[in-house]
C-alpha cells in the first residue's frame, strides 16, 4: 500500500467517511459482474469513499495520446464514490439516453465510474476492471455520445491505480 500524505487522511478524517465493508466491496463486484481490482478494494476497505477538497483544490495531471503526440491536462479531482453514487452513476452513463436512442453507453467497456473530477468539463474518474491494464485510472471527460462516436473517444491516464493517483495529487 503507498503512503498517503497525512493531511490527506487528516481532511478524510474530519469528513466522518467510513470505509466499506467486504460486504459492499461483494455487492460492487455482484453489481459489474466482475472482480474489481485489488488495489482498490484495498484502498476503499482502508480509507472508504472520499471527497478533496483540502485546503484548495486537489488535481493531477491526465495523460492523453492524440495523434500520436501525448498531450497532458490538469483535471481536478472532486470524489471518490460510495456504494450508491458509483451504481447511480454507472447505471446512468452504461445505458442508452432515455431521449437518445441512438446514443449508447457513453463510457468505455470493462470501465467503472468510481468518482467525479472536473477539467474544461465534468468529467468521471475511471476504473479498469478488464484483464489489460487492470486498475488503472482514467479521466472521462463527459460526453452525450455513444463511447467510440464522435468526440467520446479518449480517456486520460490518471495513474497504475488508485494509490499512484492519491499520492501523486497536487494540491493548492
Amino acid at each position: 500500500m503507498a503512503d498517503i500524505p497525512e493531511d490527506i487522511i487528516a481532511y478524510w478524517k474530519t469528513q466522518g467517511l467510513v470505509p466499506l465493508s467486504e460486504t459492499q466491496i461483494t455487492e460492487i463486484e455482484d453489481f459489474i459482474g466482475k472482480k474489481v481490482p485489488e488495489s482498490y478494494k484495498q484502498f476503499m476497505t482502508t480509507y472508504g469513499p472520499c471527497g478533496f477538497d483540502i485546503g484548495g483544490r486537489c488535481s493531477i495531471h491526465a495523460a492523453y495520446d492524440v495523434n500520436l503526440e501525448s498531450v497532458e491536462k490538469t483535471v481536478l479531482v472532486e470524489y471518490i464514490y460510495d456504494t450508491y453514487y458509483l451504481k447511480e452513476n454507472q447505471e446512468i452513463f452504461s445505458k442508452e439516453m432515455a431521449h437518445y436512442n441512438e446514443v449508447g453507453s457513453r463510457i468505455p467497456p470493462d470501465m467503472l465510474i468510481i468518482g467525479s473530477a472536473a477539467a474544461d468539463t465534468a468529467g468521471q474518474i475511471l476504473l479498469n476492471v478488464s484483464s489489460k491494464n487492470n486498475g488503472s485510472v482514467w479521466y472521462w471527460e463527459r460526453v452525450d455520445e455513444t463511447w467510440g462516436a464522435g468526440e467520446n473517444t479518449l480517456l486520460g491516464l490518471l495513474g497504475k491505480d488508485i494509490f499512484d493517483v492519491i499520492t501523486r495529487l497536487e494540491r493548492g
